[in-house]
């Protein structure tokens, strides 16, 4: 698959380039995306994600900078140890310190295919020096926000809390229009947020997996979707792959989002739409190749996620594909 990855410099400090942290690694990615990065001021930049990929690696070079990560729309997978893998919801960051030694490449997944995300890097030293210059009233103690945040480990991954998020959700939204002045006040904001234990602290709940249990959900994904004419209980799946009917529901819901039957059924849309624009086949085929014996009831299904029926979803769709 080609890797169409576009990365946008948005520098109106005029100061110079500062070095991206996150952004190598995509020669290795498959599928696109759109990464706008913003110096806003020495020492912090910000990056905005949208991706549409699977997979990608992930190449740290710059120890000791902070990277802190929040999760807008879509999963979020990486692993931060050989054994242990991380899984962000929207909602949770993730934050690391590259310290020489450890995570100098992590390939990062997006179960869903799709993420959306905001990630904030820190040079605590370049930092502390623009803020005690510039903004001496926003004293942040980068070595406070360390211990907080990661106290010995060199990451942490966890809810960010109503308050951090908040900022995180406005920073996503405005950065594009937004003053400059303004972005660097969120930020300030932000990292007064996550300096303060009374803010994340409590909010810190791990979201760790073993690789083994990773691999397992996706086994079990990867085989339903297969073929996706055929139905399966969760006991059935769950005796196949030697896995407790509790944990596979869970461990799908947090890796994937949404239940198993939620899923397949968003899938088996989602895969009739793609039939319904790139084939004749008649509604009741259709129906029957997603795994609907009655057209009737796949009609109904279609409607309700996508607002139209299917005849009227091919008529609409190649209409506007013709005038375009």
């Amino acid at each position: 698959m080609l890797t169409i990855v576009h990365i946008t410099y948005h520098d109106e400090t005029n100061i110079g380039s500062c070095p991206i942290g996150q952004t190598g690694g995509f020669e290795n990615a498959n599928g696109s995306g759109e990464i706008h990065y913003y110096r806003l001021f020495d020492g912090v930049g910000i990056m905005l994600l949208r991706l549409e990929m699977e997979t990608y690696t992930e190449i740290r070079t710059q120890i000791g900078m902070i990277e802190i990560n929040f999760c807008i729309n879509g999963r979020f997978e990486t692993s931060f140890s050989m054994r242990s893998h991380v899984l962000l919801k929207p909602g949770d960051m993730a934050i690391s310190c590259y310290d020489g030694v450890h995570g100098s490449s992590s390939e990062s997944r997006f179960p869903l295919g799709y993420y959306e995300g905001i990630c904030l890097e820190v040079n605590p030293e370049a930092a502390s020096g623009w803020i005690a210059q510039h903004a001496p009233a926003f004293h942040v103690d980068f070595s406070a926000l360390k211990q907080n945040l990661l106290d010995s480990k060199w990451y942490m991954v966890g809810s960010a809390g109503s308050r951090c998020e908040h900022v995180f959700r406005e920073l996503y939204e405005s950065t594009f229009y937004a003053e400059h002045t303004y972005l660097q006040l969120k930020v300030l904001e932000l990292l007064l947020f996550l300096t303060d234990t009374k803010c994340t602290v409590s909010n810190q709940t791990e979201h760790y997996f073993d690789r083994q249990s990773v691999s397992l959900i996706k086994s079990i994904h990867d085989f339903m979707i297969s073929d996706i004419q055929k139905h399966y209980t969760i006991p059935e799946l769950a005796e196949r792959f030697c896995i407790a009917p509790t944990t596979l529901k869970k461990n799908f819901s947090d890796i994937y989002g949404s239940s198993v039957y939620a899923y397949l059924k968003t899938y088996r849309i989602q895969e009739s739409q793609k039939m319904l624009l790139r084939t004749e086949l008649s509604i009741a085929e259709i129906a029957n190749a997603v795994g609907y014996e009655n057209p009737a009831k796949f009609s109904a299904a279609f409607q309700k996620e996508c607002g139209m029926t299917p005849s009227a979803f091919r008529k609409y769709v190649r209409n506007r594909v013709e005038h375009d």
